[in-house]
């Protein structure tokens, strides 16, 4: 008689969903802390770096330019380092970018771009670990509201 595989078995219901509900919380905190920042960066690039419209642009373009330069390595790296880590560094590197936006605006658009390309390479970072870290196909039934499109 063989010995069951410990590594195989599902964790724990009740740490399953403590999991999903810790993931869900921090992004959506990390989401509505960047989408509180879209009313105010206008305002801050005209006002403290006297910028037009194409200054306005280049603030927002910039965020999703750092999403999209990390975002082809992103997967290699939450793979090799782990996707909790993907999650705490995306984290960490968008709420200190959020704190950095008004002292890089008083000194130049340079440096909010910057923060501001930074901010979204930790969004890319932070969106790629926990979209990877849904409940396997075998705990579907903890989260019943994950879609299809999770399921691998």
């Amino acid at each position: 008689m063989t010995e069951p595989d410990l590594a195989s078995e599902p964790p724990s219901t009740e740490h399953s969903k403590i999991s999903i509900v810790a993931l869900l919380f921090v992004t959506a905190a990390y989401f509505a802390s960047s989408g509180a920042s879209f009313p105010l960066l206008p305002r801050l690039v005209e006002q403290e770096l006297g910028g037009g419209n194409v200054e306005i642009g280049l603030a927002f373009a910039a965020f999703g330019f750092g999403l999209m330069v990390l975002r082809p390595f992103v997967g290699y790296l939450t793979d090799r380092f782990g996707r909790r880590n993907g999650v705490i560094v995306g984290l960490a590197i968008g709420a200190a970018m959020q704190f950095a936006y008004v002292p890089a605006a008083e000194r130049s658009l340079i440096l909010l771009l910057a923060a501001r390309f930074a901010a979204g390479m930790g969004g890319s970072v932070l969106y790629s670990g926990s979209r990877r870290s849904r409940p396997s196909c075998h705990r579907q039934s903890v989260a019943p509201g994950c879609s299809a499109s999770l399921r691998r």
